[in-house]
């Protein structure tokens, strides 16, 4: 599976973690499943948790699906103003800290990602992160199974 390194602002890292958070919307994205390396934006700086996040789905889709429910399109409305497409977050894994600093120092001209790094294009990097970080306790598999509706385009 493709691997990357994401950008997340600290408010949404927290929504995932916690479980209320199960989409991950994006104006663009890779087009095919991944494991993301969430890099949490300032003040936190730092590599902080696993995502797997699923096929994307284009939300203009995802409003022909719920036409008939007018509460659904709207919140859909809404995102599409700022938002192209949508994956499921299928997979939660907390992990211990690789902060910016130590990024920078041991990846020769480091910067943060403003939306992804393909990790498999800089093998470096991705050998970096998986060595410095530890699995933590806490690890979760959000259940689509069940009717998520209440869930899409939700605001948090």
């Amino acid at each position: 599976m493709k691997k990357i390194l994401l950008s997340f602002q600290p408010y949404w890292v927290e929504k995932i973690m916690n479980g209320d958070k199960i989409y991950e919307y994006r104006k663009r994205f890779c087009n095919e499943p991944v494991i993301a390396y969430m890099y949490v934006s300032a003040p936190v700086k730092a590599v902080t948790g696993i995502v797997h996040l699923g096929k994307k789905t284009k939300l203009s889709d995802w409003r022909e699906q719920y036409k008939n429910n007018s509460d659904i399109v709207e919140r859909i409305d809404d995102f599409m103003t700022r938002n192209n497409i949508v994956m499921p977050i299928e997979k939660v894994i907390p992990t211990s800290a690789v902060t910016l600093d130590e990024l920078r120092s041991n990846i020769p001209g480091f910067k943060a990602p403003q939306m992804y790094y393909d990790l498999d294009a800089n093998p470096a990097l991705l050998n970096f992160i998986e060595k410095n970080i530890r699995i933590l306790p806490g690890e979760f598999e959000n259940n689509f199974l069940v009717d998520t509706s209440r869930k899409v385009c939700e605001k948090l």
